[in-house]
């Protein structure tokens, strides 16, 4: 059900989604299938000839996809630079313009200019490289004190989908960090499925357990270990196929893909994280024409 929302939502409204790691076969192939089916604009960003090169030499064509080179863009690096240096101030490098030439600080900017819409990254590049450009370029959102994840676990046969958090950024949270991861998982899967989540946070008990009417669907962990031994659990003997994860606390939004992803999980990434951006154009279009 949430990629069968997420797909209606993407043809409504696709979304520009910018891949810094471009030289990746999954990629291409995950960027001609969203732009074939009309599911997202997806941008490359890559040296043309290199990219070209590429395509090439793995029989794939570039034809109608948007590619765009960090280093003979200095327009648009110098501009985003001064972006960067109005919301960081006296923490933004001095060779900010020349940072920005490495495609992940690119894309990054890209986002938070509003000239992309999502990015999607991590398919060659670290976990740490992503959230290190996350929180350079981009930043946290006004309030936010946490930098989190969550995957979506989606089952293949039956059974709930399901939110887990956090698999990727925190080792070992502290109970202020846990709510704070609790209440970003929350909205993000309130913004992503049209659910209403209800949450539990787990832990060790050796005294019993309170009962409880509702199932919840977001699951907190209390530490990475234990969220990577849960999902990995749910992949192999539950049968779920984890989306993401999805990272939480950006001023724009930027996700990071496991590496050993296949070109169904970019795919399904690049449409689950533009809901939010399309849900928000579906609900102004429809006051629209109630207005007129």
């Amino acid at each position: 059900m949430i990629i069968e929302r997420a797909r209606e939502l993407a043809v409504r409204a696709p979304a520009r989604v910018v891949f810094p790691d471009a030289l990746d076969e999954r990629v291409l192939k995950a960027a001609h299938y969203l732009q074939q089916y009309g599911l997202a604009r997806p941008v490359l960003v890559a040296s043309p000839f290199a990219l070209r090169q590429f395509a090439l030499s793995h029989r794939m064509a570039m034809d109608g996809i948007q590619v765009i080179d960090p280093h003979s863009n200095l327009s648009m690096r110098q501009r985003f630079a001064q972006r960067w240096l109005a919301r960081a101030g006296e923490k933004t490098p001095p060779d900010a313009v020349e940072k920005l030439s490495d495609p992940l600080m690119f894309a990054a900017a890209m986002v938070s200019a509003g000239e992309a819409d999502v990015c999607i990254a991590g398919n060659l590049s670290s976990t740490a490289n992503v959230l290190r450009a996350g929180l350079r370029v981009i930043g946290l959102q006004p309030g936010c004190k946490t930098l989190s994840s969550i995957f979506l676990m989606l089952p293949q046969y039956a059974g709930p989908a399901l939110g887990f958090a956090d698999c990727s950024v925190v080792p070992q949270p502290t109970a202020a960090q846990l709510a704070d991861i609790a209440i970003a998982s929350a909205d993000t899967w309130r913004a992503i499925t049209g659910e209403e989540p209800r949450v539990a946070m787990l832990s060790f008990s050796s005294n019993g357990s309170a009962r409880h009417p509702n199932v919840a669907n977001v699951m907190i962990f209390p530490s990475l270990e234990a969220g990577n031994i849960g999902y990995k659990i749910a992949q192999r003997l539950g049968g779920y196929r984890a989306v993401g994860p999805l990272i939480q606390g950006l001023a724009a939004p930027l996700h990071d893909l496991s590496r050993g992803c296949s070109v169904q999980e970019i795919i399904e990434l690049a449409l689950v994280a533009a809901v939010p951006r399309q849900a928000d154009v579906s609900r102004e279009r429809s006051l629209h024409t109630l207005v007129e």
